[in-house]
């Protein structure tokens, strides 16, 4: 399992760099928003297959597993999803930040299917306070006491 750290920093910033912190922070929870729309309707698709409940109640997690393959129930299909959605506003979100909300709605989702998780919430407004990259090689970078993101620099 790799390490994660969270490391946070108060950031000396401009009013203009603000402003686009801002709004690319909006940009990621409507994206994590509409990708949750869009995944909530095959979700309740899928629950309404006879043969996906009787698998359930049966507990035979193949055929559990093979519908959801089918309803694109992973990880790898979300980010096919969201990649889409990226594309719109790639001058604010990259490529990875975009694959990192995908991961974390399908990590929601996982909670839904193998643990204790009930539904998937939407992010209201405001709310939306983390984003994350996949390396510190690209997208969100930590470089030189600076945060770099996409052609910005923040301090």
């Amino acid at each position: 399992m790799k390490e994660r750290f969270i490391v946070q920093y108060r950031l000396k910033m401009q009013p203009y760099q603000k402003n686009i912190l801002n709004k690319r922070f909006e940009i990621g929870r409507r994206i994590y928003n509409a990708l949750a729309h869009v995944t909530l309707n095959r979700y309740q698709e899928m629950k309404k297959r006879k043969d996906y409940r009787k698998a359930l109640e049966e507990r035979d997690f193949k055929i559990v597993n093979k519908i959801r393959q089918e309803f694109g129930f992973s990880e790898y299909s979300f980010h096919s999803l969201v990649k889409q959605m990226q594309q719109h506003f790639k001058c604010h979100i990259d490529s990875n930040t975009a694959q990192k909300i995908a991961t974390n709605l399908w990590k929601a989702y996982e909670k839904v299917f193998y643990g204790n998780g009930k539904k998937i919430h939407f992010k209201k407004y405001g709310t939306f306070d983390s984003l994350e990259g996949k390396s510190n090689k690209s997208g969100i970078r930590f470089k030189d006491n600076h945060l770099e993101w996409l052609s910005y620099v923040y301090s």
